[in-house]
């Protein structure tokens, strides 16, 4: 009989998981709603407040995934630029901006100005058209092509 392996330390099993504690391939929109995260994405008037995680240094600037669960649940996203005189900040929100499609100036820091936890607001986006951008059909890819092309 063959031996099963157990869950690692740590990890929960949940749908995310197989028996084996293997992340499942799934689409960070079924990620976001089985994690029950929603409260990163919150509609706001005018717009939308986004919870990131940022993770200076990075090789390229992208959607690297989710960071914690439940209410504590934030987008997690790889940035190149150093966290030096407000450059991760900047990039992150240019990034935020090719990715929802809006101008820079739409898109503003609300807090977590010196911190790895950041909150976003990002104007004339709706709840539906941002969940769809983050995770869409490869929205994610394309924005971080187009950002990566008009930093570089």
């Amino acid at each position: 009989m063959a031996k099963v392996k157990s869950i690692p330390r740590g990890l929960k099993p949940s749908s995310l998981f197989d028996t084996y504690g293997t992340a499942k391939a799934v689409p960070l929109q079924d990620r976001i709603h089985a994690t029950g995260c929603q409260q990163m994405l919150r509609a706001v008037e005018g717009g939308v407040t986004l919870a990131v995680r940022a993770q200076p240094g990075a090789k390229k600037t992208a959607i690297a995934g989710l960071w914690g669960e439940g209410a504590e649940a934030q987008l997690k996203i790889a940035v190149q630029a150093p966290p030096i005189e407000g450059r991760a900040n900047q990039a992150l929100a240019e990034f935020l901006a090719a990715l929802f499609s809006v101008a820079k100036n739409r898109v503003e820091l609300r807090s977590g100005d010196l911190g790895r936890s950041k909150v976003f607001l990002v104007r004339g986006v709706s709840l539906a058209e941002a969940e769809q951008r983050i995770g869409g059909s490869g929205e994610s890819k394309s924005a971080s092509r187009q950002f990566s092309k008009s930093a570089g």
